[in-house]
């Protein structure tokens, strides 16, 4: 069975975000992601929250953006 790491690392691939990006949103550095994730490391409850969070929402927030952009350059 695979760890809650492990799915969400596989999540955090299939939809391509960079560590560097969660790193910037929890300010912390891309090694401590990382090093999470491979079961190396500590996280704080509160980043493993934001972390999850923003993998969960990525879809969403994405097409958000997407159509605002749509709507401001006037497509439908």
């Amino acid at each position: 069975m695979d760890s809650i790491k492990e799915v969400y690392r596989a999540r955090r691939l299939m939809k391509r975000i960079r560590l560097r990006e969660i790193a910037e949103l929890l300010g912390c550095t891309k090694g401590l992601i990382g090093n999470w994730e491979n079961g190396k490391g500590y996280m704080s409850e509160s980043k493993v929250t934001e972390y999850m969070r923003y993998i969960d929402d990525y879809e969403n927030e994405l097409s958000k953006y997407k159509n605002i952009s749509k709507h401001s350059k006037g497509e439908k």
